[in-house]
């Protein structure tokens, strides 16, 4: 009597459990190709067990249950064996391409063709270039003298500054900027250099080095330069008679090129200004963000940093002495040049044609 009433129980248990795998079982096979995100699917599950009283009798109520489906996949999914062998299935006809409807999908649905340049074409028309707006010129009456011309930069009120900081100097202590205890000096006469002159429309960015072999943590070596130990500069200035407008000191901290050089133009925005720089700054990337605010630009290009793939192709291969190859992106030419090797470069000012220019004997 007492082995009868404990194999009631179990009995029962082993049912409820039964029941439970053939509504999980069900739910599989009609939502197998639908993922269920973990919540959606409880829910499913959960109004499969109220519509059903019977333990024989499982089904699912299409429309209760449609609105728990996820049209979004993610990367959880059903934890039992059955889902993960109908997916493995599934997955395995799919690349097999059997059957009838593999068939179809093979002779209906063909990729669609892309523009392997992306936006590049052929036309020579001369681009828009704006009005230069700038007014370029000094801002205060021209000294008489050449003291006069150096006294426009070392005022009375900084040379006052030096010597406060040179008795601070002793009790100072080290801040978190590099530049603690030059920063106020170089920012006042970033300051007079703005203020003082206003560039003409052609600019020039370029890197310089200042010697130094002392101790110092932002030192930078470069065995190419004349001076190989030294501070380096980013310098901004005007293209023909070389005044430094701005320019920003090497940390050693990591920065991007179009944060360094959108910094250095800040007040130079939407005037119309050209900017001349090197392949060290010079990107597709960086020539579109400062059209976008007014600048035009020119300068070689290292061809990985934006020019299309069949330009980078041709370049590779054999081009005629003299010969002119490029490619046009809206506002914006890449042009290739062969003399005793390809030159390439990027304008958004110019177009391909070309002018005899004298040569500048340094």
């Amino acid at each position: 009597m007492d082995s009868d009433h404990e194999q009631g129980p179990s009995r029962k248990k082993i049912a409820k459990e039964r029941h439970e795998k053939q509504k999980l079982i069900s739910v599989q096979k009609k939502y197998k190709h639908v993922r269920l995100t973990p919540s959606k699917f409880q829910a499913v599950f959960d109004d499969l067990s109220g519509s059903s009283s019977d333990e024989t009798n499982v089904g699912i109520d299409t429309d209760a249950s449609s609105e728990h489906l996820e049209t979004e996949t993610t990367d959880e999914d059903f934890d039992s064996d059955e889902s993960e062998e109908s997916e493995v299935e599934t997955a395995t006809s799919a690349r097999r391409g059997t059957g009838a409807r593999a068939r179809d999908r093979r002779t209906t649905r063909t990729p669609a063709p892309t523009d392997f340049d992306d936006g590049w074409c052929s036309d020579n028309t001369a681009p828009f270039v704006d009005n230069f707006t700038g007014t370029p010129g000094l801002t205060v009456p021209v000294p008489s003298t050449v003291l006069g011309f150096i006294q426009l930069f070392l005022t009375q009120k900084l040379l006052k500054y030096i010597a406060y900081e040179t008795n601070l100097y002793a009790s100072q202590s080290q801040g978190v900027d590099k530049l603690i205890k030059v920063r106020s000096l170089m920012q006042y006469l970033l300051n007079r250099f703005k203020r003082i002159y206003i560039p003409n429309k052609k600019l020039s960015l370029d890197e310089g080095t200042m010697p130094w072999r002392g101790r110092l943590s932002f030192k930078t070596y470069n065995p190419n330069k004349p001076d190989t130990y030294g501070i380096r500069l980013y310098m901004l200035a005007e293209a023909t008679s070389g005044y430094i407008y701005d320019f920003e000191i090497y940390l050693g901290v990591r920065k991007t090129t179009i944060d360094t050089v959108m910094a250095l133009i800040e007040p130079l925005k939407d005037k119309g200004y050209h900017l001349y720089m090197d392949n060290y700054y010079n990107s597709v990337r960086l020539s579109e963000a400062l059209l976008q605010v007014g600048l035009y630009t020119c300068g070689t290009l290292r061809l990985l940093r934006g020019a299309p793939k069949s330009l980078q192709m041709q370049a590779k291969g054999k081009v005629p002495v003299d010969k002119t190859l490029f490619k046009r992106k809206d506002n914006t030419f890449i042009i290739l040049w062969k003399d005793k090797r390809i030159f390439s470069l990027i304008t958004n000012c110019h177009n391909t044609e070309t002018q005899q220019v004298q040569r500048r004997k340094r």
